[in-house]
């Protein structure tokens, strides 16, 4: 273990050692590198030795760049996270939205992820693009959130659902950017039309913590005590069997804990 860590945070020094004896370019060789680094152990001393020697036979091979970028992003190097991912875009600007997720949900940069989902748009007009799986326009939202830009944030958000529900129909519309919208009146204290977005929410995905959680927030700035509760039991109920919205690595804008719950509950309790 600790040799591999040495080895890991003294990929830099070699890569500079490197670079004053390039070998000759050969893009097939460096696929075949990269593909070898995809069958070890990502942030491993193999895989990231085959990435270094596939960008090494290709200086132009932005998959290796990504590849090599990722260990440093989700162990917390910036530093040597953005001259790799800056080499990727460099090389195929279409990674330019995974890149503004990486700023939105890694850094919490909102300026420089919105810069690079403006860019997806540009490289794509007339097409919606939807880095790691995600709308832009969904992710546009999020990012006018984290910079309190309320307006904007409920502008994208209900873009995105206009255009999957005209597609595919709102069920398959995905219900985080209900719960999002419900913060979002919340915190305007349109609390009605809060309760009316977690309900079109819990219409697609009814065990959701965070749903139940907001709506009884909501019920509970509109003195409905009793449905308030209510929620706030459904809301503890579904967090103990894991329905809350979380992933790997970080912590999803506005994540709830199980102790924002038992707050809310004694809150609910206290003498009027």
């Amino acid at each position: 273990m600790e040799k591999s860590l040495k080895f890991f945070l003294s990929l830099s020094l070699f890569w500079g050692a490197c670079s004053n004896h390039t070998p000759p370019q050969d893009d097939e060789l460096s696929m075949v590198y990269l593909d070898s680094a995809q069958h070890n152990y990502q942030g491993s001393v193999k895989n990231m030795t085959y990435l270094m020697k596939s960008v090494a036979h290709d200086s132009t091979n932005a998959e290796a760049y990504r590849e090599l970028s990722i260990p440093y992003l989700k162990r917390g190097y910036p530093h040597l996270w953005f001259p790799l991912i800056a080499k990727t875009i460099r090389e195929d600007p279409s990674w330019c939205g995974y890149r503004g997720c990486n700023y939105l949900f890694f850094y919490r940069d909102y300026e420089r992820a919105l810069a690079d989902f403006r860019a997806t748009d540009t490289l794509t007009p007339g097409f919606t693009d939807f880095p790691q799986a995600m709308s832009v326009k969904y992710l546009k939202g999020l990012c006018f959130l984290g910079l309190e830009q309320y307006d904007s944030a409920l502008f994208h958000f209900q873009s995105y659902i206009d255009e999957d529900s005209l597609k595919y129909g709102l069920e398959w519309v995905d219900q985080r950017v209900f719960l999002y919208r419900a913060v979002v009146q919340n915190r305007l204290k349109n609390y009605t039309t809060a309760l009316r977005e977690t309900r079109k929410g819990l219409s697609i995905f009814n065990q959701s913590a965070d749903l139940n959680y907001h709506k009884a927030i909501a019920h509970m700035h509109l003195n409905q005590i009793d449905s308030a509760r209510l929620c706030t039991d459904l809301a503890m109920k579904y967090f103990d069997m894991g329905y809350f919205h979380s992933q790997a690595y970080t912590e999803v804008q506005e994540q709830i804990y199980r102790s924002d719950i038992e707050e809310l509950r004694l809150a609910l309790n206290r003498p009027l």
